[in-house]
């Protein structure tokens, strides 16, 4: 039997990146699942979430709703129990953003996936840890509808002796890997790929991270007045 058969689960922001992703993963386990957003079709393109899980066989609904209203929330879960009889999760994955928010990411998580762990090993051992090929696919779809801030590295290489050395757990490896000289080469990728716009690549690796870091007025912009703090990638 499926993890979740017969159970009854709303994913909120779930038309698009990574509450879309949930939501697949929870009917592929056999959950009836409530798509809440403001707009059904997908940010990214393509068809919509509910469109998705019934070509695959599952139970899903899409329900118009606007998290900033507490009376549109509370109609969304009598809406939810009235339909399937239940509430079994709540997947939170909606916010209302604020100026205070921000969502960062690691080059290495857009590319690798714990897959690779077979062939890489230690090499690829860093925080956060790689996941799913499913969980790249949904970073690399919010990534292109621009619900990640941040895309940085903290460069914290090792001897390649460090990494191929005999430890008795995985977890005593040290972690981390190269980032200084692979960040932007790996970005251009993804514009290349068309994943990402180039002014969006400017966006997330240089101006916002000098914004968070109150570096905003000298930092993060090829300008007058600004450092001159400039990369030639050849």
């Amino acid at each position: 039997m499926a993890l979740l058969a017969n159970k009854t689960a709303i994913v909120t922001g779930a038309s698009s990146g990574i509450g879309r992703a949930i939501a697949l993963k929870f009917a592929a386990e056999g959950a009836n699942v409530v798509i809440a957003d403001t707009v059904e079709q997908p940010i990214e393109g393509g068809e919509s979430t509910v469109e998705l899980i019934r070509a695959a066989g599952g139970n899903g609904v899409y329900m118009k709703t606007d998290i900033s209203d507490w009376n549109a929330v509370d109609a969304l879960v009598g809406a939810t129990v009235d339909r399937f009889g239940r509430l079994d999760v709540m997947v939170n994955n909606a916010a209302i953003y604020t100026s205070t928010n921000l969502v960062e990411t690691t080059p290495q998580n857009l590319f690798f996936t714990a897959q690779d762990y077979e062939t890489q090993g230690a090499n690829l051992k860093a925080s956060p840890p790689l996941r799913s090929p499913h969980d790249v696919d949904a970073l690399r779809a919010a990534l292109s509808a621009g619900l990640i801030d941040i895309v940085a590295t903290d460069h914290a290489p090792h001897a390649p002796a460090e990494k191929a050395a005999l430890y008795a757990a995985f977890a005593d490896t040290p972690g981390g890997m190269p980032g200084l000289q692979t960040l932007l080469a790996t970005m251009l990728r993804l514009v290349d790929e068309g994943l990402i716009a180039l002014p969006e690549l400017v966006r997330m690796c240089a101006r916002n991270p000098a914004e968070r870091f109150g570096l905003g007025r000298r930092k993060g912009r090829i300008a007058a007045g600004y450092d001159a703090d400039l990369l030639i990638l050849d």
